[in-house]
């Protein structure tokens, strides 16, 4: 993944409707300031990485109409400020 010109400071991320296929990389989990995540109707595949419990500041995400499989990583129950996913 070419994710080298986002920083920990990146706040947002919109996504959606790309065609981006693959799986989500693991290194969104070093994006700690991101407050929302928006990654959806793309066609991503795996599971959710489990670094995304790391962005404790994350009140909204969505990664609908994606072609995601596998549960949920408890990892996510870090994110208390998580009001929309």
């Amino acid at each position: 993944t070419q994710l080298g010109a986002l920083t920990a400071q990146t706040t947002g991320m919109s996504l959606y409707q790309n065609s981006l296929g693959g799986s989500l990389p693991t290194q969104l989990g070093t994006l700690t300031a991101m407050t929302r995540m928006n990654i959806y109707e793309n066609s991503l595949g795996g599971s959710l990485p489990t670094q995304l419990g790391t962005l404790t500041a994350l009140t909204g995400m969505s990664f609908a109409g994606n072609s995601l499989s596998g549960s949920l990583p408890t990892q996510l129950g870090a994110l208390t400020a998580l009001q929309l996913m």
